[in-house]
């Protein structure tokens, strides 16, 4: 939280998106060019691990020119 709140007061912006329920909240973190797209999920135990999920998703909500 600290990282993010020194970009934003740095000039950067900090846009959220709160999935309520589904156990998952998106970030998109710009500074100047650099954008950095966030996928927090909930990994309970006994469940799946969420991260092959949040992976696609991040392929999926960013720009292709993102990851040239």
């Amino acid at each position: 939280m600290a990282f993010l709140h020194r970009v934003v007061n740095g000039g950067g912006s900090l846009e959220r998106e709160y999935a309520l329920g589904t156990g998952r909240m998106d970030l998109c973190l710009r500074y100047g060019p650099t954008v950095l797209g966030i996928e927090i999920k909930v990994w309970r135990e006994g469940r799946t691990d969420p991260a092959k999920a949040g992976l696609a998703q991040l392929v999926d909500a960013l720009p292709l020119t993102l990851w040239v």
